[in-house]
Protein backbone atom coordinates (compact mmCIF):
# COMPACT_ATOMS: atom_id res chain seq x y z
CA UNK A 1 0.00 0.00 0.00
CA UNK A 2 1.75 3.21 -1.02
CA UNK A 3 0.83 6.42 1.31
CA UNK A 4 1.28 10.18 0.38
CA UNK A 5 4.51 10.85 2.68
CA UNK A 6 2.96 14.77 2.05
CA UNK A 7 0.03 14.09 4.22
CA UNK A 8 1.81 13.37 7.01
CA UNK A 9 4.05 16.55 6.79
CA UNK A 10 1.72 18.31 5.41
CA UNK A 11 -0.30 17.51 8.62
CA UNK A 12 2.56 18.51 10.93
CA UNK A 13 2.88 21.81 9.99
CA UNK A 14 -1.15 22.23 10.21
CA UNK A 15 -0.59 21.14 13.92
CA UNK A 16 2.32 23.61 14.58
CA UNK A 17 0.79 26.42 12.89
CA UNK A 18 -2.59 25.74 15.11
CA UNK A 19 -0.97 25.45 18.44
CA UNK A 20 1.37 29.02 17.70
CA UNK A 21 -2.16 30.86 16.81
CA UNK A 22 -4.32 28.87 19.86
CA UNK A 23 -6.40 27.96 17.62
CA UNK A 24 -9.23 25.59 19.41
CA UNK A 25 -11.28 24.46 16.05
CA UNK A 26 -8.65 22.30 14.54
CA UNK A 27 -8.13 21.35 10.13
CA UNK A 28 -5.48 18.95 11.28
CA UNK A 29 -5.86 15.00 12.18
CA UNK A 30 -3.82 13.39 15.25
CA UNK A 31 -0.61 12.40 14.32
CA UNK A 32 -0.72 9.52 17.07
CA UNK A 33 -3.30 6.91 17.98
CA UNK A 34 -3.62 4.77 21.09
CA UNK A 35 -5.65 1.35 20.43
CA UNK A 36 -7.34 -1.15 22.45
CA UNK A 37 -8.00 -4.09 19.88
CA UNK A 38 -8.97 -6.33 22.84
CA UNK A 39 -9.72 -5.93 26.36
CA UNK A 40 -9.84 -10.25 26.61
CA UNK A 41 -6.47 -11.34 29.39
CA UNK A 42 -5.69 -14.85 29.63
CA UNK A 43 -3.51 -13.96 32.79
CA UNK A 44 -5.34 -12.77 36.18
CA UNK A 45 -2.17 -10.82 37.56
CA UNK A 46 -2.43 -9.57 41.07
CA UNK A 47 -2.42 -5.62 40.09
CA UNK A 48 -4.79 -5.66 37.40
CA UNK A 49 -8.68 -5.54 37.54
CA UNK A 50 -8.76 -9.01 35.54
CA UNK A 51 -7.61 -10.41 38.85
CA UNK A 52 -11.24 -9.42 40.07
CA UNK A 53 -13.67 -9.88 36.69
CA UNK A 54 -11.72 -12.49 34.88
CA UNK A 55 -13.26 -11.40 31.27
CA UNK A 56 -16.36 -10.38 32.31
CA UNK A 57 -17.38 -7.53 29.57
CA UNK A 58 -14.44 -8.07 27.26
CA UNK A 59 -14.55 -8.24 23.77
CA UNK A 60 -12.61 -7.92 20.61
CA UNK A 61 -12.13 -5.27 18.00
CA UNK A 62 -13.55 -6.58 14.71
CA UNK A 63 -11.27 -6.19 11.56
CA UNK A 64 -14.24 -4.44 9.72
CA UNK A 65 -14.12 -2.02 13.13
CA UNK A 66 -10.84 -0.97 12.99
CA UNK A 67 -10.88 -0.10 8.94
CA UNK A 68 -13.74 2.50 9.86
CA UNK A 69 -10.16 4.24 11.41
CA UNK A 70 -8.04 4.20 7.73
CA UNK A 71 -9.00 7.83 7.19
CA UNK A 72 -6.81 8.35 10.19
CA UNK A 73 -4.11 6.34 9.16
CA UNK A 74 -2.14 8.00 6.52
CA UNK A 75 -1.55 11.58 9.13
CA UNK A 76 0.06 9.23 11.64
CA UNK A 77 3.25 8.54 12.59
CA UNK A 78 2.78 6.14 15.77
CA UNK A 79 -0.32 3.84 16.44
CA UNK A 80 -0.12 2.36 19.75
CA UNK A 81 -1.38 -1.23 19.95
CA UNK A 82 -2.43 -1.89 23.63
CA UNK A 83 -5.25 -1.26 26.17
CA UNK A 84 -6.72 -3.27 29.12
CA UNK A 85 -6.38 -6.60 27.47
CA UNK A 86 -3.42 -8.77 25.98
CA UNK A 87 -2.87 -7.37 22.30
CA UNK A 88 -1.78 -11.07 21.18
CA UNK A 89 -5.22 -13.11 22.18
CA UNK A 90 -6.71 -11.04 19.03
CA UNK A 91 -7.32 -13.83 16.38
CA UNK A 92 -6.47 -10.97 13.85
CA UNK A 93 -3.70 -9.65 15.39
CA UNK A 94 -1.12 -10.55 12.81
CA UNK A 95 -3.33 -9.17 10.45
CA UNK A 96 -4.14 -5.91 12.05
CA UNK A 97 -0.77 -5.54 12.34
CA UNK A 98 0.26 -5.51 8.56
CA UNK A 99 -3.03 -3.46 7.72
CA UNK A 100 -2.09 -0.74 10.05
CA UNK A 101 1.71 -0.72 9.06
CA UNK A 102 0.57 -0.47 5.25
CA UNK A 103 -0.39 3.14 6.01
CA UNK A 104 3.69 3.79 6.91
CA UNK A 105 2.93 4.13 10.46
CA UNK A 106 5.29 2.60 13.37
CA UNK A 107 3.52 0.61 15.66
CA UNK A 108 4.15 -0.27 19.65
CA UNK A 109 2.67 -3.03 21.66
CA UNK A 110 2.65 -4.15 25.21
CA UNK A 111 2.20 -7.59 25.91
CA UNK A 112 2.54 -10.58 28.11
CA UNK A 113 4.20 -12.48 25.61
CA UNK A 114 2.46 -15.47 26.65
CA UNK A 115 0.76 -16.59 22.97
CA UNK A 116 4.27 -16.02 20.54
CA UNK A 117 4.27 -18.02 17.69
CA UNK A 118 7.36 -17.52 15.36
CA UNK A 119 5.18 -15.56 12.98
CA UNK A 120 4.09 -13.06 15.44
CA UNK A 121 7.37 -12.82 16.78
CA UNK A 122 8.84 -12.12 13.02
CA UNK A 123 5.69 -9.44 13.44
CA UNK A 124 6.98 -7.62 16.30
CA UNK A 125 10.07 -8.23 15.35
CA UNK A 126 9.92 -6.43 11.75
CA UNK A 127 6.61 -4.01 11.90
CA UNK A 128 6.95 -2.67 15.52
CA UNK A 129 9.53 0.18 16.90
CA UNK A 130 8.84 -0.56 20.05
CA UNK A 131 7.19 -3.77 21.97
CA UNK A 132 7.04 -3.96 25.92
CA UNK A 133 7.36 -6.64 27.57
CA UNK A 134 5.48 -7.62 30.73
CA UNK A 135 7.79 -8.88 33.44
CA UNK A 136 7.93 -8.94 37.57
CA UNK A 137 10.22 -11.84 38.77
CA UNK A 138 13.29 -13.52 37.56
CA UNK A 139 12.08 -16.58 38.86
CA UNK A 140 9.36 -19.52 38.33
CA UNK A 141 7.66 -19.21 41.89
CA UNK A 142 6.96 -15.60 42.25
CA UNK A 143 6.07 -14.81 38.54
CA UNK A 144 3.73 -17.18 38.64
CA UNK A 145 2.59 -16.10 41.78
CA UNK A 146 2.19 -12.58 40.36
CA UNK A 147 0.97 -12.98 37.11
CA UNK A 148 -1.62 -16.04 37.55
CA UNK A 149 -2.32 -18.40 34.80
CA UNK A 150 1.05 -17.19 33.78
CA UNK A 151 4.11 -19.94 32.61
CA UNK A 152 7.07 -18.79 33.20
CA UNK A 153 9.29 -21.66 31.20
CA UNK A 154 6.81 -20.88 28.36
CA UNK A 155 7.59 -16.85 29.16
CA UNK A 156 11.39 -17.55 29.11
CA UNK A 157 10.98 -19.61 25.79
CA UNK A 158 9.07 -16.82 24.14
CA UNK A 159 11.48 -13.99 25.18
CA UNK A 160 13.87 -15.68 23.70
CA UNK A 161 12.07 -16.51 20.56
CA UNK A 162 11.67 -12.61 20.25
CA UNK A 163 15.43 -11.81 20.99
CA UNK A 164 16.13 -14.18 18.40
CA UNK A 165 14.55 -11.57 15.77
CA UNK A 166 13.82 -8.46 17.33
CA UNK A 167 16.54 -5.63 17.65
CA UNK A 168 17.11 -5.72 21.48
CA UNK A 169 16.44 -1.82 20.80
CA UNK A 170 13.38 -2.17 20.31
CA UNK A 171 12.36 -4.21 23.00
CA UNK A 172 11.76 -2.84 26.72
CA UNK A 173 10.68 -5.16 29.62
CA UNK A 174 8.23 -3.36 32.13
CA UNK A 175 7.97 -4.78 35.70
CA UNK A 176 5.50 -3.30 38.75
CA UNK A 177 7.42 -3.17 42.00
CA UNK A 178 5.30 -3.90 44.84
CA UNK A 179 6.11 -5.82 48.53
CA UNK A 180 6.19 -8.90 46.94
CA UNK A 181 9.16 -8.38 44.47
CA UNK A 182 10.94 -5.35 46.03
CA UNK A 183 13.63 -8.05 47.30
CA UNK A 184 14.29 -10.49 44.44
CA UNK A 185 14.84 -6.92 41.81
CA UNK A 186 18.83 -7.78 41.31
CA UNK A 187 17.34 -11.46 39.98
CA UNK A 188 15.39 -10.14 37.60
CA UNK A 189 18.03 -7.93 36.08
CA UNK A 190 19.99 -10.66 35.85
CA UNK A 191 17.71 -13.16 34.23
CA UNK A 192 16.28 -10.40 31.63
CA UNK A 193 19.98 -9.75 30.91
CA UNK A 194 20.52 -12.98 30.26
CA UNK A 195 17.82 -12.68 27.41
CA UNK A 196 19.79 -9.79 25.82
CA UNK A 197 17.07 -7.27 27.36
CA UNK A 198 19.43 -3.74 27.13
CA UNK A 199 16.34 -1.51 28.72
CA UNK A 200 14.19 -2.00 31.82
CA UNK A 201 11.35 0.42 33.36
CA UNK A 202 10.21 -0.48 36.96
CA UNK A 203 6.50 1.02 37.43
CA UNK A 204 4.97 1.80 40.68
CA UNK A 205 2.21 -0.16 41.83
CA UNK A 206 -1.31 1.15 41.59
CA UNK A 207 -3.36 0.42 44.49
CA UNK A 208 -7.50 0.42 44.87
CA UNK A 209 -9.32 -1.02 47.22
CA UNK A 210 -11.36 -2.87 44.55
CA UNK A 211 -8.47 -5.02 43.99
CA UNK A 212 -7.58 -5.31 48.26
CA UNK A 213 -3.76 -4.27 47.36
CA UNK A 214 -3.05 -1.55 49.18
CA UNK A 215 -0.57 -3.63 51.59
CA UNK A 216 1.90 -3.86 48.66
CA UNK A 217 2.89 -0.81 48.54
CA UNK A 218 6.25 -0.67 48.81
CA UNK A 219 5.73 2.86 49.90
CA UNK A 220 4.84 1.17 53.34
CA UNK A 221 8.10 0.03 53.23
CA UNK A 222 10.21 3.28 53.47
CA UNK A 223 13.76 3.14 53.15
CA UNK A 224 14.43 -0.46 52.93
CA UNK A 225 12.12 -0.34 49.38
CA UNK A 226 14.27 3.09 48.40
CA UNK A 227 17.86 0.82 49.30
CA UNK A 228 16.76 -1.91 47.20
CA UNK A 229 15.67 0.29 44.39
CA UNK A 230 19.05 2.58 44.42
CA UNK A 231 21.00 -1.21 44.58
CA UNK A 232 18.76 -1.99 41.90
CA UNK A 233 20.08 1.15 39.93
CA UNK A 234 23.66 -0.01 40.63
CA UNK A 235 23.34 -3.68 39.27
CA UNK A 236 21.75 -2.45 36.15
CA UNK A 237 24.61 -0.24 35.42
CA UNK A 238 27.08 -3.19 36.27
CA UNK A 239 25.10 -5.40 33.54
CA UNK A 240 24.71 -2.70 31.09
CA UNK A 241 21.01 -1.86 31.22
CA UNK A 242 19.08 1.25 30.66
CA UNK A 243 16.98 1.47 34.49
CA UNK A 244 14.28 3.55 34.44
CA UNK A 245 12.23 4.11 37.48
CA UNK A 246 9.57 6.06 36.94
CA UNK A 247 8.72 7.82 40.35
CA UNK A 248 10.46 9.85 42.18
CA UNK A 249 11.05 6.77 44.94
CA UNK A 250 14.13 8.62 46.86
CA UNK A 251 10.78 10.72 48.22
CA UNK A 252 9.54 7.91 50.37
CA UNK A 253 8.66 8.58 53.18
CA UNK A 254 5.45 7.32 54.43
CA UNK A 255 6.99 4.39 56.76
CA UNK A 256 4.09 1.84 58.36
CA UNK A 257 5.57 -1.15 58.11
CA UNK A 258 9.28 -2.05 57.49
CA UNK A 259 8.80 -5.75 57.76
CA UNK A 260 8.64 -7.69 54.81
CA UNK A 261 6.75 -10.15 56.18
CA UNK A 262 4.30 -11.44 52.61
CA UNK A 263 0.72 -10.83 52.35
CA UNK A 264 -1.39 -12.69 50.58
CA UNK A 265 -1.32 -11.87 46.58
CA UNK A 266 -4.07 -13.05 45.42
CA UNK A 267 -7.42 -12.41 47.69
CA UNK A 268 -10.91 -13.97 47.64
CA UNK A 269 -13.93 -11.53 46.30
CA UNK A 270 -17.31 -11.94 47.36
CA UNK A 271 -20.05 -12.03 44.34
CA UNK A 272 -21.23 -8.78 45.70
CA UNK A 273 -17.67 -6.57 45.23
CA UNK A 274 -17.55 -8.18 41.81
CA UNK A 275 -20.61 -6.97 40.68
CA UNK A 276 -19.79 -3.41 42.32
CA UNK A 277 -16.78 -3.39 40.30
CA UNK A 278 -18.45 -4.80 37.22
CA UNK A 279 -20.92 -1.73 37.22
CA UNK A 280 -18.80 1.08 38.35
CA UNK A 281 -17.02 0.03 35.90
CA UNK A 282 -19.55 -0.05 32.61
CA UNK A 283 -20.41 3.42 33.80
CA UNK A 284 -17.16 4.85 33.75
CA UNK A 285 -17.01 3.36 30.27
CA UNK A 286 -20.45 4.71 29.49
CA UNK A 287 -20.17 7.94 27.25
CA UNK A 288 -21.01 11.09 28.48
CA UNK A 289 -21.40 14.14 26.58
CA UNK A 290 -22.64 16.33 29.72
CA UNK A 291 -19.10 16.48 31.32
CA UNK A 292 -18.38 19.88 32.03
CA UNK A 293 -14.56 20.65 31.15
CA UNK A 294 -14.05 24.14 32.94
CA UNK A 295 -10.31 25.85 34.27
CA UNK A 296 -9.61 25.02 37.61
CA UNK A 297 -7.14 25.96 40.05
CA UNK A 298 -3.76 25.35 38.62
CA UNK A 299 -1.98 27.59 36.24
CA UNK A 300 -0.28 26.48 33.30
CA UNK A 301 2.43 27.08 30.21
CA UNK A 302 1.92 25.55 27.05
CA UNK A 303 -0.65 22.67 26.40
CA UNK A 304 -0.80 19.11 26.63
CA UNK A 305 -0.19 17.37 23.44
CA UNK A 306 -3.17 14.43 23.83
CA UNK A 307 -5.37 17.46 22.58
CA UNK A 308 -3.38 18.36 19.39
CA UNK A 309 -1.06 15.01 18.46
CA UNK A 310 -3.10 12.16 20.00
CA UNK A 311 -6.63 10.07 20.44
CA UNK A 312 -7.01 7.71 22.35
CA UNK A 313 -9.94 4.96 20.85
CA UNK A 314 -11.06 1.60 23.14
CA UNK A 315 -12.05 -1.57 22.35
CA UNK A 316 -15.47 -0.52 21.68
CA UNK A 317 -14.64 2.70 19.71
CA UNK A 318 -15.40 5.23 22.65
CA UNK A 319 -12.72 8.02 22.15
CA UNK A 320 -11.32 9.71 25.22
CA UNK A 321 -9.60 12.43 25.41
CA UNK A 322 -5.93 10.68 26.93
CA UNK A 323 -5.11 7.58 28.85
CA UNK A 324 -5.98 9.32 32.11
CA UNK A 325 -9.24 10.06 31.46
CA UNK A 326 -9.40 6.37 29.51
CA UNK A 327 -12.61 5.89 31.96
CA UNK A 328 -14.37 9.32 30.55
CA UNK A 329 -15.12 8.65 26.80
CA UNK A 330 -16.98 11.67 25.05
CA UNK A 331 -18.05 10.18 21.99
CA UNK A 332 -18.28 7.04 19.62
CA UNK A 333 -15.59 6.83 16.78
CA UNK A 334 -17.61 3.80 15.00
CA UNK A 335 -20.74 5.74 15.56
CA UNK A 336 -20.04 9.72 15.24
CA UNK A 337 -18.01 11.58 12.61
CA UNK A 338 -14.26 12.11 13.80
CA UNK A 339 -14.27 15.90 12.77
CA UNK A 340 -16.75 16.41 14.89
CA UNK A 341 -16.01 15.35 18.09
CA UNK A 342 -11.84 16.44 16.95
CA UNK A 343 -13.24 20.09 17.49
CA UNK A 344 -16.32 19.22 19.52
CA UNK A 345 -17.29 21.24 22.98
CA UNK A 346 -15.23 19.14 25.18
CA UNK A 347 -12.43 19.37 23.17
CA UNK A 348 -12.68 23.20 22.57
CA UNK A 349 -12.74 23.67 26.23
CA UNK A 350 -9.42 22.02 27.13
CA UNK A 351 -7.52 23.67 24.46
CA UNK A 352 -9.49 27.30 25.66
CA UNK A 353 -8.44 26.63 29.04
CA UNK A 354 -5.05 25.75 28.62
CA UNK A 355 -4.69 28.71 25.84
CA UNK A 356 -5.96 31.14 28.66
CA UNK A 357 -3.34 29.63 31.13
CA UNK A 358 -5.65 27.60 33.43
CA UNK A 359 -5.29 23.86 33.52
CA UNK A 360 -8.57 22.08 32.66
CA UNK A 361 -10.29 20.35 36.20
CA UNK A 362 -10.06 17.20 33.87
CA UNK A 363 -6.22 17.30 33.94
CA UNK A 364 -6.35 17.83 37.84
CA UNK A 365 -4.76 14.80 39.52
CA UNK A 366 -3.00 13.24 36.27
CA UNK A 367 0.48 12.04 37.05
CA UNK A 368 1.77 12.96 33.70
CA UNK A 369 0.98 16.65 34.63
CA UNK A 370 2.84 16.02 37.89
CA UNK A 371 5.41 14.89 35.83
CA UNK A 372 5.16 17.95 32.99
CA UNK A 373 5.80 20.21 36.32
CA UNK A 374 8.56 18.19 37.98
CA UNK A 375 10.83 17.19 34.87
CA UNK A 376 12.12 19.47 31.77
CA UNK A 377 11.99 17.11 29.22
CA UNK A 378 10.93 16.99 25.71
CA UNK A 379 8.01 15.00 26.07
CA UNK A 380 6.08 17.07 28.11
CA UNK A 381 4.59 20.40 26.36
CA UNK A 382 3.40 22.24 29.08
CA UNK A 383 4.28 22.98 33.38
CA UNK A 384 2.00 24.04 35.86
CA UNK A 385 3.09 26.89 38.04
CA UNK A 386 1.75 27.00 41.37
CA UNK A 387 0.90 22.65 41.42
CA UNK A 388 0.85 21.71 45.64
CA UNK A 389 1.51 18.33 47.55
CA UNK A 390 -2.63 18.01 47.11
CA UNK A 391 -2.75 17.86 43.19
CA UNK A 392 -2.80 14.38 43.46
CA UNK A 393 -5.71 14.43 45.87
CA UNK A 394 -7.72 17.63 44.45
CA UNK A 395 -11.11 16.96 46.20
CA UNK A 396 -12.69 19.28 42.94
CA UNK A 397 -10.76 16.63 40.50
CA UNK A 398 -12.60 13.81 42.48
CA UNK A 399 -15.73 15.25 43.41
CA UNK A 400 -16.22 15.34 39.80
CA UNK A 401 -15.28 12.11 38.74
CA UNK A 402 -17.70 11.27 41.69
CA UNK A 403 -20.64 12.69 40.27
CA UNK A 404 -19.76 11.13 36.96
Amino acid sequence: MQVEKNLYLGNKEKIIKSITSHSVIVDFFPKEMDIEITSYCNYRCTMCPHSLTGNHCANNMSFEQLKKLQDLFPYCKRVMIQGDGEPLVHPDFIEISNFISGFGCRLCTTTNLSLLSEETARVLAEQYELVTVSCDAGNKSLYETIRANGDFEKFSNNLRLLMSYADPNRVVVNAVIMRQNIDSLDELLHYLSNYGIKKVVFSNLLTTEHLKNVDDSISLLGEYAVDQLIKSEETARNLGIELIINWDYKSMVVVKDKSLEKVAVHREFSQSEITEFINEYKELRTIDKSQTIYSGKYHCQGICKNLYEKVYVDVNGNMTLCCYGKMRPIANIFEEDFESIWNGPIYQNCRKAFFSGNLPNFCIGCRYAMAANKYDMQAYTFKISDIDENFADDDVFWENRKSK
